[in-house]
């Protein structure tokens, strides 16, 4: 096996970052980014790689040499002219022979040991190679697979437009409850891939497309196994999204073991969130009480400009915010902020979340989504939100790639959730891929709102929740947001250990006036401890005993900066005490 890096590119979206350097050389966690790629092949064992370089080459080839410190043997190829990614994989065929080889993007970064599972993902049949694939993102922005039983390849769509997928769900390429797989830019193949790129056309945009050369191959039948990236996928397109890996490593924590944190509250495999748009009438005289039955909570995106035809009133948003639902911005005047200048933009995003301050007590407003699901300037939005929420049909990973741009499922008559059936699968799509669900609601019944869904409909949805509520943590938008970002910025440490007793400190460095949801920890009960009791700051905290693979462990939720946090040795099971505040 060998390896082909394609670094060719100047990477205009990094505008003056890349005047000087390559964007594959462009630093993440204090080395170039292709570093982490080299690093990550090499520990696979494929220690043979051939870059293609382009704009600033010799800053590549200067850098990496002859591959001997990073153990591997590196070659180098120019691209002179800047003609697509189908032709620059042929610099590197005398280089390959008759070998497999593994294709990557110089820009893509996923956990290291996706590498070695594409390895053995190649090895589990006579394949012409493996494409991988991950869940979550917006598919109009790169490819989108579609896969057979046996998860191979059956059709690619490049960048598909919102018309595209409309008709994909009509033709029923994609299917309610079905994952969208996007292109992950990683892949293996055979030699066989370049008689492929040989006849390749120049696509509209002018150039020579890999993907043209992969949809050829399918069409040849040709065998191509795929393999879904586990862990975070981050394609480093632009400098909000370099600049947001390097806030997210400096904010990153470290949990001492033994000690764990749940992916979720709870340790449940799935998060899914209700969220409604537009203030309709049947959101506060059905919805709210339903939720409310069943002590679940919801998010209103509230259009607060009092011309926009769209605003509820604040005496209606307060008493929901009063019974624990979240209040978040859907803009002034429900704009597509995509058609408007940065000032503008700033108006509706900052002005909207003001007007929510000043009127909503007991909450502050953290969340956006976005009017028509057009995306504002990241840079202008995440000045005032904490994450946005979309609607390209996806679940949306554990640590989502961008939390300005959090999928969401378009529910009711215009959406591809209708039934309770369909709300149940997306959920249960959730906890399969240990995601999170959100869920976009308008109208309800005959409201007069967009898509709307019937009382029943989303009556069956919730009672499912109830019913399975060891699987679904059922919480608001910003709260599941919350939870993510504290999770992932977590440091939990034991200061003190006795017969009795265990003393530990939760921390972040995270506002604390914003980040104060609960994380739920766990730890295996000491031996000889019939059971527990926790307290954080002196207060009883909800804990319980729980089993995991045969094995007693003290499972509890505390909040982050919230106090020091102590285990108690007790002699009987206890029952959960209230749950910490949040603020």
């Amino acid at each position: 096996m060998k390896a082909i890096i394609q670094a060719a590119g100047k990477g205009t979206r990094m505008r003056e970052l890349t005047n000087e350097l390559p964007k594959p050389m462009l630093r993440y966690q204090g080395k170039p980014i292709l570093e982490h790629i080299v690093a990550g092949i090499v520990a696979a064992g494929v220690r043979d790689i051939f870059i293609v370089t382009g704009w600033r080459a010799e800053v590549i080839e200067n850098h990496f040499g002859d591959g001997k410190k990073w153990n591997a043997r590196i070659a180098f190829g120019r691209q002179v002219v800047q003609d697509g990614t189908g032709k620059a994989p042929e610099l590197a065929k005398d280089f390959i022979g008759d070998s497999p080889f593994l294709l990557t993007y110089g820009d893509i970064l996923v956990p290291p040991e996706t590498y070695p599972q594409m390895l053995r993902r190649f090895g589990e049949g006579d394949f012409a190679g493996v494409i991988t694939v991950t869940r979550g993102e917006d598919a109009t922005k790169g490819g989108l697979n579609f896969f057979d039983e046996q998860f191979c390849l059956k059709r690619l769509v490049e960048k598909p437009s919102r018309e595209q997928l409309e008709q994909l769900r009509r033709d029923g390429w994609l299917k309610p409850g079905a994952p969208a797989w996007y292109n992950a830019g990683i892949y293996i193949f055979r030699p066989a891939l370049f008689d492929f790129t040989a006849r390749l056309q120049k696509s509209p945009r002018g150039e020579y497309e890999l993907t043209d050369a992969i949809s050829a191959m399918v069409a040849a039948r040709q065998k191509l196994a795929g393999l879904e990236i586990q862990g975070r996928w981050v394609d480093v397109r632009d400098p909000e999204t370099l600049a947001r890996l390097e806030r997210e490593v400096s904010l990153a924590g470290s949990v001492a073991a033994p000690y764990e944190i749940g992916t979720w509250r709870g340790f449940r495999p799935a998060a899914i969130s209700y969220t409604f748009d537009d203030g309709c009438s049947n959101q506060f005289a059905v919805a709210i009480p339903m939720f409310n039955a069943k002590g679940f909570k919801l998010t209103l995106f509230s259009v607060v400009g009092a011309t926009s035809g769209m605003f509820p009133g604040w005496s209606k948003l307060q008493n929901a915010a009063a019974e624990g639902h979240e209040i978040a911005s859907h803009t002034m005047t429900h704009p597509n902020l995509g058609q408007l200048p940065d000032s503008q933009q700033t108006t509706e995003l900052k002005n909207s979340q003001d007007a929510i301050n000043a009127n909503i007590s007991g909450q502050k407003c953290l969340t956006l989504a976005y009017p028509y699901c057009v995306e504002a300037n990241e840079a202008i939005t995440s000045q005032y939100y904490i994450a946005a929420r979309t609607c390209s049909g996806q679940i949306v990973p554990g640590t989502p790639a961008n939390f300005m741009n959090i999928s969401s499922f378009v529910c009711g008559s215009q959406g591809p959730v209708r039934t309770t059936q369909d709300f149940n699968s997306k959920a249960n799509d959730a906890v399969t891929a240990k995601g999170w669900c959100v869920f976009l609601i308008h109208g309800i019944d005959n409201d007069g709102g967009y898509s709307p869904v019937s009382t029943a409909t989303l009556q069956g949805s919730i009672d499912y929740m109830s019913t399975n509520k060891d699987k679904f943590w059922v919480e608001t938008f910003g709260n599941v947001a919350r939870y993510i970002l504290e999770r992932n910025a977590a440091s939990v440490k034991e200061t003190s250990s006795r017969d009795d007793s265990i003393t530990l400190r939760v921390t972040d460095n995270l506002a604390d006036s914003i980040f104060n949801h609960p994380l739920t920890l766990r730890r295996p009960l000491p031996t000889n401890w019939p059971a527990a009791i926790v307290s954080q700051n002196n207060k009883p905290v909800s804990a319980q005993i729980v089993d995991v693979a045969s094995k007693k462990y003290v499972m509890f939720d505390v909040v982050p900066d919230g106090g020091d946090v102590i285990i108690s040795k007790h002699a009987l099971r206890q029952t959960p005490a209230a749950e910490p505040d949040v603020h």
